[in-house]
């Protein structure tokens, strides 16, 4: 017979040691497997920018991995390309692509990096099923970390692709969860933590050109942690400062729209070039980009302008559009809304901060928005991509609140369970 109660109470730390192996490894295992079948079965699909780094990385190759001379071999070639962004921003990932390129050739070196994300997408789920067991202790939530991580389409698609999005992901899962084991420690260890994220961090500057948002995070991540130990009301300490970040974004939309509402007026070189990179997404109305069903009227102020970078902080979170097949929009529809009401309720949960609930939970579940606030306001006011790509960062902390939520949940069901149970001992011995 189901018995409920005993899978809300199940605790990680109950189960023997080769329990617990045996099903980290099956659990590993098996999402392996998926991301293979998935990545080999749906791929190698080489986007442009794939191709394009393939390219920079026969180049990279050619100039022995000298990055100043490779920037300069690539140089020329950025205009064609429309490539504002410095190639040495993606010198890690380069050299990826050039070792799949020994391996394979230029014939299967797709396969190869299909294979290397699958092992990236591995590692990031074994991060985060070790992590939440590790914050939680609890059964359930361990095994939801190990579902989002192989369940939710729109996070595990980009395995198929010649991207470097699963390596970033891993970087930055392992830089989040350094972060918040750093604000829970009390071992004398979070130096250590926050040294080894901040050295991550600065590795993802030459990994992927959007690193800005984890080094942000990072940042405000040690501002935070210091203001909430010098507090003596933690919760309204933590208010106060996430106040000031949103108004810290609302200031920063406004500059950005500012600056790129007329470019020309700007003498310095490197502010001009990026504003009127950045200038025709906003004034075309372009909400996510190339999606039309997402553009708004083109804008004709910095006020316009304002509003679509508004609308992108909403956008961040959707999952449907209107070229998705009926299978994409059938996965995402029985995946989201679950994933997401977990989430809803991990987020009320730590901005009510219940009693009971423990501050190791508190502290990740803080961290985690700020990470989700941090990426979500950086594409605002730079391009929020076609399919959602650059949401995949944030999956990690995406997934602390959603154990956080269904925590409360499994938390008030055992609550709720336990006064039922003193209810009827009552009741029996009144009657006797």
């Amino acid at each position: 017979m189901f018995d409920l109660d005993a899978l809300l109470a199940c605790k990680v730390s109950g189960l023997s040691h080769p329990r617990r192996r045996w099903l980290f490894v099956l659990a590993i295992g098996f999402l392996f497997a998926t991301y293979m079948v998935v990545g080999l079965n749906y791929g190698p699909y080489f986007t442009p920018d794939g191709k394009r780094d393939f390219y920079f990385a026969n180049l990279l190759v050619d100039s022995g991995f000298n990055p100043w001379l490779f920037a300069e071999r690539v140089r020329p070639l950025q205009p064609l390309y429309e490539m504002p962004q410095s190639p040495l921003q993606y010198f890690v990932y380069l050299c990826m692509l050039a070792f799949a390129g020994a391996v394979a050739g230029a014939e299967y070196w797709g396969h190869v990096v299909v294979s290397l994300n699958a092992l990236f997408y591995t590692a990031t789920a074994a991060i985060m099923i070790a992590f939440i067991a590790h914050l939680t202790d609890r059964l359930l939530t361990t095994v939801m970390a190990a579902v989002a991580m192989g369940g939710i389409w729109e996070f595990i698609q980009w395995v198929t692709t010649t991207q470097s999005d699963p390596l970033y992901l891993l970087l930055c899962t392992a830089a989040g969860v350094l972060t918040v084991l750093a604000a829970n420690d009390d071992r004398g260890r979070a130096r250590r933590y926050l040294l080894f994220a901040g050295a991550i961090g600065l590795l993802s500057i030459a990994t992927r050109p959007t690193w800005f948002p984890l080094i942000a995070f990072l940042l405000a991540a040690i501002i935070l942690l210091n203001v909430l130990r010098l507090s003596t009301n933690v919760r309204a300490a933590a208010a106060m400062f996430f106040l000031t970040m949103l108004l810290l974004v609302a200031v920063g939309i406004a500059l950005h729209a500012y600056v790129i509402f007329d470019p020309g007026q700007w003498s310095w070189p490197a502010l001009r070039e990026m504003a009127e990179f950045l200038r025709p997404y906003h004034a075309q109305g372009w909400v996510q980009w190339a999606r039309p069903e997402t553009y708004t009227s083109p804008p004709e102020s910095e006020l316009g302008f304002m509003a679509v970078s508004a609308l992108r902080l909403v956008y961040f979170f959707w999952f449907l559009a209107d070229d998705f097949s009926l299978r994409h929009i059938l996965l995402n529809v029985m995946t989201f809304p679950l994933f997401y009401a977990f989430v809803g309720l991990g987020l009320i949960a730590v901005w009510l901060r219940p009693p009971g609930m423990p501050p190791s939970l508190w502290r990740a579940g803080i961290l985690a928005c700020l990470y989700i606030l941090t990426v979500d306001a950086y594409h605002a006011v730079t391009i929020l991509d076609y399919d959602w790509r650059y949401r995949l960062p944030t999956l990690w902390a995406f997934i602390v609140l959603a154990a956080i939520g269904l925590e409360t949940i499994t938390g008030w069901l055992a609550v709720r369970r336990s006064c039922a149970q003193l209810r009827q001992a009552k009741d029996q011995k009144v009657a006797e």
